[in-house]
């Protein structure tokens, strides 16, 4: 018996919206909170390494590396305001 993305150790899928189509991509908010703590990035820096963290983990479609790497920015955008507002760092 296999066992699911509920037990431990397995990453957790979570969808974003790439282009027109939601797609889940796992362990994204694990990625999320590592790029949290790396404060001496600029915005281009942590668009590139999480595109490759992202891509170190889950399929992306030769030619669509922008597209994701769009969609990834824009969810971990929220993601960071989210935090900001709980006080969540």
């Amino acid at each position: 018996m296999g066992c699911g993305p509920c037990c431990p150790g397995n990453p957790r899928s979570k969808k974003i919206k790439i282009g027109l189509q939601d797609v889940g991509l796992a362990d994204l908010d694990r990625i999320f909170e590592e790029a949290l703590r790396l404060t001496d990035c600029s915005d281009h820096e942590l668009r590139a390494l999480m595109l490759e963290r992202v891509k170190a983990r889950n399929y992306v479609p030769h030619g669509m590396e922008a597209e994701y790497a769009d969609g990834i920015w824009n969810a971990f955008v929220d993601f960071r305001a989210q935090r900001e507002r709980t006080g969540r760092n």
